[in-house]
Order: structure tokens, then sequence, then C-alpha cells
């Protein structure tokens, strides 16, 4: 699920590939009738990348029509995709630990980077590294890599990897993600933990302890905030203080993902969308039932007196939990 917040679109994957304009609701024109595992949006060429087996659709976002397809574009299922700072890369992961990197124009593989493990090394997650031009990815292995966004000839698939932590939980890497603006990674496992590490040079941060397997951990850009929810269908939002003081966390609120007074439904994805201007913090969750719900965020910013923070731009040091 993605959001496209200058144009109010809402994109959903399931079953089915849906466009919905996310402040109306009406039965969407733009769909794709195979499976979806994963699907994101470019701003800047405007167009749909869906996911489903191995293949990858490419759809226009103006008419919504198809434009091209990556047909057996992986040796396994894909489970994770994502492009480069300039959209002219899509970068993809596969069940079997594989990471390729592409030409979106053309289709052509133009990197293959340093394997996670083939026998449970999924790819749980994929992120890019903006300005320092490094991909990050998490795998069902353990494992955080950070792979320089470089193909050299001259080098293995494994001399480009920059940072590698091992044995980062007691269990499979379930899902992850990476704040630019913060310098920091999080990632969540089956052993209901989410470790929140530094990027520069991957030291462990601080830890999050759940009663669940943590199924989605979500930086709420560009804010010091972090959502953490499990696969019993709860539901944390985490302050990250900022600079550090005495408590480096803080619970801002909880709730559980309810359909009924009986049935509890766990998250399958969440996006986000900010606009400066209004204030307006708006969080879009779907869960395994097929429910899309839209939350109002926008009070937390007012009653916590948030920020946005970049440390790229504000001149803080790579480690902001460190030094200030």
């Amino acid at each position: 699920m993605r959001v496209v917040p200058k144009h109010r679109r809402l994109i959903i994957g399931s079953r089915v590939f849906k466009v919905f304009e996310y402040n109306k609701a009406f039965i969407p024109d733009v769909s794709d009738d195979n499976p979806i595992l994963c699907a994101i949006f470019s701003e800047i060429r405007f167009e749909f990348y869906i996911a489903g087996g191995r293949h990858i659709n490419i759809w226009n976002a103006k008419d919504g029509k198809p434009t091209r397809c990556l047909k057996n574009c992986m040796e396994s299922d894909i489970t994770s995709i994502a492009l480069d700072k300039d959209h002219r890369k899509l970068i993809v992961g596969s069940h079997l630990g594989k990471v390729k990197v592409f030409d979106i124009l053309s289709g052509v593989v133009m990197n293959v980077l340093d394997p996670h493990s083939e026998e449970n090394g999924a790819i749980s997650f994929i992120g890019y590294g903006g300005e320092d031009l490094t991909i990050i990815t998490t795998a069902w292995d353990k494992t955080v890599k950070v792979h320089k966004d470089d193909r050299n000839e001259q080098l293995t698939a494994h001399d480009n990897v920059m940072r590698e932590k091992r044995l980062c939980h007691k269990k499979d890497i379930k899902c992850g993600d990476y704040a630019h603006n913060l310098g920091l990674i999080a990632t969540g496992g089956s052993d209901c933990k989410v470790r929140i590490w530094e990027y520069e040079r991957m030291k462990f941060e601080d830890e999050i302890i759940t009663f669940n397997e943590v199924s989605i951990v979500k930086f709420l850009h560009p804010f010091n905030v972090l959502l953490v929810a499990d696969n019993t269908g709860w539901i944390h939002i985490w302050l990250l203080e900022f600079p550090p003081y005495n408590d480096k966390k803080k619970l801002i609120v909880s709730w559980r993902n309810n359909l009924s007074l009986e049935k509890i439904s766990p998250l399958s994805a969440c996006d986000i969308s900010y606009d400066a201007k209004t204030g307006e913090f708006i969080l879009i969750m779907a869960d395994e039932s097929g429910m899309v719900k839209i939350q109002d965020l926008s009070l937390i910013i007012k009653e916590y007196n948030l920020k946005p923070i970049d440390i790229t731009k504000n001149n803080f040091k790579r480690n902001p939990h460190r030094y200030m």
C-alpha cells in the first residue's frame, strides 16, 4: 500500500491492485488481476511498480494503463521492492535472499547484490540511502546489510557490502525501515522485539520489547516517531527522543485494530501522508481482513510539539542519539 499525497490517491494491492482517491468512496477503474506481493509509486515518473510472483508490472498512473512488464525477473517470488533516489533503478528482493538492481526503462540487470541466506533469507525490507548512494536490506536470516549502489566489475558483490550486522535478532527479521532524516534503521522480529540501529556504523541504539511477533515497523517521516504493529492487531506509536534525554523513547499511544468485539485483525501494510503547509498528518492502514482505515494523527504533532527533523540539513552528527 502506498499514498500519493500530492494527488490524494491511495494505491492498494492484495489479490488485486486498485487505486482510490482517499477522500472519496468509489469503485476504481485501475486494477491488476494478479496477486500482489508489494507495490510502490514513483512521483518522478508517475508510475506504479507492482510485484506479483516473479514478475513486476509497470502502470502509467495518469491513464491507469500497463506500460511494460519485467517477466521472471527473479528466480523465486518477489518479497520487497524499492527505488533509488532518482527513480532510475528498481531494486528487487526475493524469497531466496537474492537482490537485483534493474534499469527502470530497459529492464536490464544493472547489478546483483551480495545475497542473504537461501535457506532462510527471504528479503523483508529494502531501503535506499539517499545521497549516500547505498542500499539497505534486511532478511529472515537475522542480518542487515548496507551495500554500495555501484557496479564495479573488478569487485565481487561481497566487496560492495559496506556494513553488515549478523544475528540482529534471536529469530527472523520480519520487517524493517530506514529513516534517512534520522540516520536510523529499525528492524522487527519474530522474537517480539524492535531494535534500532545507527545507520553509519550499524551500532545498536535502542530496543522496544513487545509481547507478540512484530509485523510492521514504520518511521513516520519527517518526525522522530516510530510505528510498531504486531501479529495480534496491536499498534503502538513511539516517540524517539531527539536529541537524547534520560529516556530515548516514549510510548505515545496504543490501540488494537478491532473489527468487532470478538474479532481482531493485524495490520498488513501502512503508509503516511504529511502536508507541512496545513499540518495534516494522515496514517493509512490496511489489515489482513481487507479493511483500509485512515486515521488523523495531527493532534499528536500539536500535543508533543513535534518538528520535522533532518540531520542531513541541520548539521547534526550522523549519530544523532549520541552527539549534539
